[in-house]
């Protein structure tokens, strides 16, 4: 398996219990065969130019283990989505600095 990072844009109109449902049905097909490290919600933003009419738009970013399927099932998907106006995603082939920093381990004097 490798590392991906997907960011996809949703319409800025849709209510908070829709953005859940679409952000859930993206989670499952990434879960369904690969393991979420990080999703992060950037929230409302005005989009660089305007999509579909649309000047704001929301923005979520995932990083997330799987294998090249599991990224076509998720773009799939997310084509099929009208509310969905924009995602890119890319392999990560280095993912140390992506990936969350171990503790050091503290040692014990007895």
């Amino acid at each position: 398996m490798r590392y991906y990072e997907t960011t996809y844009v949703l319409s800025a109109e849709l209510s908070q219990e829709e953005k859940d449902n679409l952000k859930s049905r993206f989670r499952n097909v990434i879960q369904k065969n690969g393991k979420i490290i990080k999703e992060d919600e950037w929230g409302r933003r005005r989009l660089a130019y305007p999509i579909n009419h649309k000047d704001f738009g929301y923005y979520v970013y995932l990083f997330y283990e799987a294998n090249e399927q599991c990224v076509k099932k998720l773009e799939q998907e997310m084509n099929l989505q009208a509310d969905v106006l924009r995602y890119l995603s890319v392999k990560i082939d280095d993912p140390t600095p992506y990936l969350p920093k171990e503790e050091p381990k503290k040692e014990t004097g007895e």
